[in-house]
């Protein structure tokens, strides 16, 4: 039911299991997110009783603005440029070759020059991929020959299924989508 999902509950560890030294962590849902709550020493797992705490004292914004700015090793495959057609009702993504320079940069594949940020770079399309939701776009780009060689790094797959998600987001509510 819902009111079950809502609460996770938690069970102590066997009497006769080895405890280790530092408290295992498991999600507790709360509302719209999870945050980890330690499940040993704790009264009320102690009790079998269901667990309840007041949500975390952050916000979706704060966490994703913070990790937006963390390094990420970009991929020597290229790097996709994802929009959303509102009229088509199609999520896009275009795929453009780059090279990593020895600083982690990307640059041209032609000239080795450092990719600027300002716009003023006005790369060759490689491929061009379309979805009517983020699930379908993602399947044609990592799971079908289509998309083979365009993603080459697991962080960079794990990016791109984020934006595909809040591009679909904007799609079906209207929203003007913009790329993180």
């Amino acid at each position: 039911s819902a009111a079950a999902s809502s609460v996770l509950r938690v069970t102590p560890a066997p009497a006769s299991r080895h405890r280790a030294s530092v408290c295992p962590l498991r999600a507790v849902v709360a509302g719209k997110g999870s945050y980890p709550l330690p499940v040993e020493d704790d009264e009320r797992t102690k009790r079998g009783g269901a667990v309840e705490s007041a949500p975390p004292s952050f916000s979706r914004r704060e966490i994703d603005d913070e990790l937006s700015n963390r390094w990420i090793d970009l991929d020597p495959a290229g790097y996709y440029l994802i929009s959303v057609d509102h009229d088509r009702g199609a999520i896009r993504a275009a795929h453009f070759l780059n090279v990593i320079d020895k600083e982690g940069r990307a640059c041209d594949p032609m000239t080795g020059e450092v990719i600027p940020c300002d716009g003023s770079y006005k790369p060759t399309v490689h491929k061009t991929f379309s979805g009517r939701t983020a699930k379908e776009l993602s399947v044609k780009i990592l799971e079908s020959e289509e998309g083979e060689g365009t993603v080459t790094m697991l962080v960079h797959a794990n990016y791109l299924g984020r934006e595909f998600q809040r591009a679909e987001e904007c799609l079906f509510s209207g929203d003007k989508y913009v790329q993180d």
